[in-house]
């Protein structure tokens, strides 16, 4: 039996990819207008073809015909048009309090051009959580307009990676759509979103499955809804510490055997590592970060070491016993989040933050070390991916 093809649009670096590939999916090709990130893409997706092109001046029927596809046969349709302009973080696009347009808003637009072209049986929405609020959920309402005009039955939700068996608390709008019969949902959760950083009592899954309830006259025994624990950022790239490259490119041997399932799941047949270079810090930034014990941010450094501008996480140690926060794009600068590594006087590493996303060893990330950054912070996290696509196969199927 052939496997379903899937295409994606705005592929980056390929997470959202990668996690369909892994579920069994044939990926045809990536399209996106980054180099460094079609290049990594390239890497990673061998049987797969990338395509430098910017999607609003891309014919969908050329595509088409590039593939012999015609309009129907397609399985799935994924992508996260460029979703910057609905970040939060987008401070300067907010002004009186007002949201104020950001071009790239209106992408999603031309990726419905190429769903109208298609007609897959199944199409894939990522992007930030702000998409369904922004502007009184009109860009939301229009997504869902635009898909029930050409005949699809739709679910949305914000998904945290860290209910998928990812090692960090990231949320992210998934929209899932069916042509006619196909009905397909979102992946209902698989481990548990906890612990977070700055507590270290048991989560609240576990306190509340920690006994019986009485219900409608009948005992219900809550341990059975109870979910596993996910991975905590130790048990995700503990194996890596002390071991490293001596440069970008380079390779290095691991640190340790694997402790956990998750460094196991994440190494594979790996006996090398690529991407796990220490980069250097300015010595104001070492000062600082010397300081900090795991979990404390710059709230904890004497005044004259704390930043005029900075808030509360700016140079913050990740906690080794707790997930990680959201990884970004400004992963290589301390005082942008929470990227200290737990123990070390340094951000983390490439191949790091590739764990924390859930990337498996074997995924080669191209380009300097800024590029890099931005593809690993950029990317939907694989395993997310993964348990969207083994949903949508099973309708398929």
């Amino acid at each position: 039996m052939m496997r379903p093809r899937v295409i994606d649009l705005f592929c980056g670096a390929g997470g959202l990819s990668h996690g369909f590939q892994q579920a069994g999916f044939q990926v045809v090709a990536g399209i996106d207008h980054d180099r460094d990130s079609l290049k990594t893409f390239e890497l990673n997706h061998v049987h797969g073809v990338s395509i430098y092109a910017d999607i609003d001046k891309l014919d969908p029927s050329s595509l088409g015909n590039k593939f012999n596809t015609k309009p129907g046969e397609l399985e799935c349709l994924i992508g996260g048009p460029p979703c910057q302009g609905f970040s939060k973080n987008r401070a300067f696009r907010h002004q009186n309090g007002m949201f104020v347009d950001d071009p790239r808003n209106e992408m999603y637009r031309y990726f419905f051009s190429f769903v109208d072209y298609f007609k897959p049986k199944v199409v894939v929405i990522e992007n930030v959580p702000e998409i369904l609020i922004k502007k009184g959920s009109e860009y939301k309402d229009a997504v869902l307009e635009l898909f029930e005009g050409l005949g699809y039955h739709v679910s949305y939700a914000i998904l945290n990676a860290a209910e998928y068996g990812v090692p960090q608390l990231r949320k992210r709008a998934f929209f899932v759509a069916g042509r006619e019969k196909q009905r397909v949902h979102l992946p209902t959760a698989i481990t548990a979103s906890g612990p977070r950083p700055g507590r270290r009592t048991p989560n609240s899954v576990e306190k509340i499955v920690s006994g019986k309830q009485r219900k409608n006259g009948l005992t219900v025994n809550l341990e059975l809804f109870a979910l596993p624990e996910g991975p905590t950022v130790w048990g995700a790239i503990g194996d890596l510490h002390k071991s490293y490259a001596n440069s970008l490119d380079g390779e290095s041997l691991y640190g340790s055997e694997p402790f956990s399932e998750y460094q196991s799941l994440m190494r594979g047949e790996q006996e090398k590592v690529k991407n796990h270079f220490p980069w250097p810090l300015s010595q104001r930034q070492l000062c600082r970060i010397m300081l900090l014990s795991e979990g404390q941010s710059q709230l904890h450094l004497p005044v004259e070491l704390q930043t005029k501008d900075g808030y509360g996480s700016a140079y913050r140690r990740m906690q080794s016993d707790a997930q990680a926060l959201t990884i970004t794009t400004w992963m290589f600068h301390p005082g942008s989040g929470m990227f200290t590594h737990p123990f070390d006087n340094r951000v983390l590493t490439i191949r790091e933050a590739a764990r924390i996303q859930s990337f498996g060893d074997d995924f080669v990330f191209f380009g300097r070390y800024h590029s890099q950054c931005r593809q690993v912070g950029n990317a939907v996290a694989p395993l997310v991916a993964y348990n969207i696509a083994k949903s949508i196969k099973s309708v398929l199927t």
